[in-house]
């Protein structure tokens, strides 16, 4: 993400973002979560892009989902990142 942006544009970014389902976005949202001013919105992003990449790219969205899971702050997405991490399951299961 571009090093120049604000945080309010760093945000709305990360909300957009959440919409480009491939596993760079993931990467990308991935990396703004280890800034504080945009941790909620990056989390965010994680875990919509997670859920979208789940069937199709499991690696990548089981990764990013237990990045979720590791984060007891992020208490609030868990269920979310449990789902996933059982539809990667059954996906891999069915290969």
């Amino acid at each position: 993400m571009e090093k120049t942006a604000t945080i309010p544009e760093e945000k709305l970014i990360l909300s957009i973002l959440a919409e480009v389902v491939h596993p760079e976005a993931l990467q990308m949202a991935l990396d703004a979560m280890e800034r504080p001013a945009v941790r909620a919105e990056a989390s965010l992003a994680v875990i919509a892009l997670a859920e979208k990449l789940a069937p199709t790219n499991t690696a990548v969205a089981s990764t990013a989902a237990q990045k979720i899971l590791d984060d007891a702050a992020l208490s609030d997405l868990h269920p979310r990142a449990r789902k996933i991490i059982e539809t990667v399951k059954k996906a891999s299961s069915r290969q």
